[in-house]
């Protein structure tokens, strides 16, 4: 049990510590970072500028298609008893291979293409309004979340400050109460002072040391607490 107590007061003391180095815009910042919510919503930012662009792609921007090709039919001319390869034939009348008329004599055709969509204003502008409403209801949103963030946190924040407080007070009270025990011994030894003096300023010191190992709990729950509002809001 002494063990366990021993271990809860040092973590308390070192969570105390990475605490005070750090203030409350830290904290709210660190929350605003690592919201999950917040993360979601510039997503969605960026999702709705994607489909604006997109749209006005297909609906604003001409479309552009290039066709070609080109048709060869390789053939073993025959013609002066020599064999010979042609991959496109000037018109050799003895052959082995593909019939000439397959060909279109190597050549290189292409064509572009240009596709203009026209009478698309009224889309691209209803488009483009839908978008606009969109982000305003998505930045609304981003703004009340980061509202109720810095509420919470700084909730938060002042649970682990009054903490801290409660347990530096009940820290100085055991010191004082240490003290004057050691003073009450020397007094009670020269019979100034009772027996019973004594212990009842050893149960006071008893009991303060009984409240501040709960508050060292107390103080690393809320400690726990901001950390993953930190980390999962």
């Amino acid at each position: 049990m002494k063990k366990n107590l021993i271990i809860l007061a040092v973590a308390s003391c070192f969570c105390t510590v990475a605490f005070s180095q750090n203030s409350l815009q830290h904290y709210i910042s660190l929350a605003k970072q690592n919201s999950p919510l917040l993360q979601k919503q510039e997503n969605n930012l960026k999702i709705i500028d994607l489909n604006l662009k997109q749209f006005n792609a297909i609906y604003k921007a001409p479309n552009i298609n290039l066709n070609s090709n080109a048709i060869f039919s390789p053939i073993i001319s025959k013609d002066g008893n020599t064999n010979k390869l042609e991959w496109v034939s000037s018109g050799s009348s003895d052959y082995w291979g593909y019939d000439l008329g397959a060909t279109n004599g190597g050549q290189f055709q292409a064509m572009i293409s240009v596709n203009q969509p026209l009478f698309t204003h009224k889309y691209i502008a209803a488009q483009q309004n839908n978008a606009e409403i969109l982000q305003e209801r998505n930045l609304n949103i981003t703004q009340l979340t980061k509202a109720e963030l810095e509420q919470i946190v700084t909730h938060q924040y002042i649970l682990c400050v009054q903490s801290q407080k409660q347990k530096e007070n009940i820290q100085n009270i055991i010191q004082v109460l240490a003290e004057q025990i050691q003073q009450m011994k020397v007094l009670v030894n020269a019979g100034i002072y009772k027996l019973i003096d004594l212990k009842l300023l050893e149960i006071e010191l008893e009991n303060n040391q009984i409240e501040e190992e709960r508050l060292n709990g107390s103080y690393l729950d809320n400690f726990n607490s901001l950390k993953i509002t930190m980390w999962h809001q």
